[in-house]
């Protein structure tokens, strides 16, 4: 069995509780906290100017040490610096795509960011939003001529940078299977569909509660994949915060239940309740004890989408464990690598599009990532191999936490 959070954990979770308003629990803070320790949480998680606020309400005798403050609040600045330059940008990118008729939808952090009551302290590594897959050209020349540099064509994210800003333009917000439901992919084939005017005509955003939905679907993506971290908590429980009773769970949950999704929201839900005491009425998950703590290993451990010091090949080895729970690791690790080798088309789409529709493209595509794979991202696979060579047994606590959330394949 694994022990519950530990004191660091506990008073990261409670400075938290203190951002979000929950004043109460200035009075039951730990009163010997390794602070060292809640800095090195707060740059995991890009959490640290939502700390340096909440630390400012402590009482002076909890002697918070001067440097651990001044580093915080070089965090809370460079935040607020940042977002400001990306709001910026963003009115300009906005007010651009209206100008030329472009449709397009604002979703994530761009959105969630207004529901935290500091909003500038709601981080972004890049501002996601959605157009028509026919209005990709037109919406790249339209980037290009704000001064914007494109650094990736290909797929169905293109990426652009300017200054501190990053956009990722999607023509498909979901491109994978997620769950063990509907497909996610087809399901978000619509989703412009699901949308409202939030800013200008051809400004929107999605109805509340289908972005909540994807929400879940976005966090399960990554949590199978990697894992997510405490920013992404904190955004189920401000967002559910921010609309109470305004939401039509019946029909969150009939989402959730078609897409396979929800033992894995109930899951989340019910950490929502136990770390910020969101209000909420549904059905808990009666998970295992040791599911539930790994499941709050993983949140702590990787940061904001579980890749701090995270063997990335882990989860190849552990999706090879379905079907084959007896295999040894190292069948599982030869298995997983022959998949890296030779992926499906599904995941070559990126290499070559049209193999999507026409599979006998698919060894064109498998040659053209080997190429790029051997000429240009050499060091790179090299250190894949290694990863691939250290996976341990710990992919089978994975397995068996993933199959009770019902996020296997």
């Amino acid at each position: 069995m694994r022990m519950n959070m530990n004191t660091v954990q506990t008073a990261v979770i409670q400075l938290l509780q203190i951002y979000m308003g929950m004043d109460d629990c200035v009075d039951t803070f730990p009163k010997q906290v390794d602070w060292a320790e809640v800095y090195e949480l707060a740059v995991k998680h890009n959490i640290g100017g939502i700390l340096y606020t909440a630390i400012r309400k402590l009482p002076e005798q909890e002697c918070v040490p001067k440097d651990i403050q001044k580093d915080l609040q070089v965090h809370f600045y460079a935040s607020v610096s940042r977002s400001k330059e990306q709001d910026m940008r963003m009115v300009q990118v906005m007010e651009c795509l209206n100008q030329k008729k472009i449709f397009h939808v604002l979703m994530k952090g761009w959105v969630l960011k207004r529901y935290y009551p500091i909003p500038e302290l709601r981080t972004m590594g890049d501002i996601d939003f959605l157009i028509w897959e026919e209005d990709r050209q037109r919406t790249h020349e339209a980037l290009l001529q704000l001064g914007f540099l494109c650094t990736s064509d290909t797929g169905f994210v293109w990426c652009y940078e300017k200054g501190n800003t990053i956009l990722e333009v999607h023509s498909r917000i979901v491109s994978q299977k997620v769950g063990r439901g509907a497909d996610t992919e087809q399901y978000y084939l619509d989703a412009v569909s699901h949308t409202e005017k939030a800013r200008g005509e051809y400004t929107l955003c999605f109805i509340k509660e289908y972005h909540l939905v994807y929400l879940f679907v976005h966090a399960a993506k990554h949590f199978q994949y990697a894992g997510y971290g405490l920013r992404g908590q904190l955004d189920f429980a401000l967002f559910i915060e921010k609309y109470g009773n305004e939401l039509d769970w019946d029909y969150i949950w009939q989402e959730l239940e078609k897409l396979g999704l929800s033992a894995f929201a109930r899951a989340t839900l019910t950490l929502c309740k136990e770390w910020f005491g969101t209000k909420i009425d549904f059905l808990p998950m009666q998970m295992e004890a040791e599911n539930y703590e790994k499941m709050k290993e993983i949140i702590f451990a990787g940061g904001v989408y579980g890749y701090c010091g995270r063997n990335m090949e882990a989860s190849q080895v552990r999706d090879q464990l379905e079907g084959a729970e007896k295999s040894d690791l190292k069948t599982l690790k030869w298995k997983a690598m022959i998949k890296m080798i030779f992926p499906d088309r599904q995941y070559m789409r990126m290499y070559l599009k049209n193999v999507e529709k026409h599979p006998s493209l698919l060894p064109a595509a498998w040659v053209i990532r080997w190429y790029q794979a051997i000429f240009k991202r050499g060091s790179r696979n090299t250190q894949r191999m290694k990863q691939f060579l250290s996976v341990d047994e710990g992919v089978r606590e994975e397995y068996t936490l993933l199959k009770e959330l019902d996020l296997l394949q």
